[in-house]
């Protein structure tokens, strides 16, 4: 099976907001995406917080329930922010079902992802 990796980051009001829902997200993605190895980094490694970077790895014929989680996470708390990309380069915030796919999508490098 093809595999891809996402670089994930949380973001919230508050530092500690952040942690509450990288843990919330975290808790969701191995609970709903079927074959995803998950790690939590930290973007400065002299903070005693666990971290807001999850670093997912992922098989690419799991990208609907990658999609559909993220979308049911971010719909959950609007305060939240993802950013998807090693740099951040796709920020999400209240979005639609069809965004996340399509995200998704192109950061799998293209894989058919359908939003049912």
């Amino acid at each position: 099976m093809e595999k891809a990796t996402l670089v994930l980051k949380v973001g919230g009001v508050t530092s500690d907001k952040e942690n509450e829902l990288t843990n919330s997200l975290i808790e969701d993605l191995n609970r709903e995406v079927r074959g995803i190895n998950l790690d939590r980094k930290k973007e400065d490694s002299d903070s005693l917080d666990p971290g807001t970077i999850i670093i997912a790895i992922i098989g690419t014929k799991f990208a609907v329930e990658l999609a559909r989680t993220l979308h049911e996470w971010l719909m959950r708390d609007h305060s939240a922010t993802l950013k998807i990309g090693r740099q951040g380069e796709i920020e999400m915030k209240g979005v639609s079902p069809d965004n996340v796919a399509e995200v998704v999508k192109l950061k799998l490098g293209g894989s058919s992802v359908e939003n049912k």
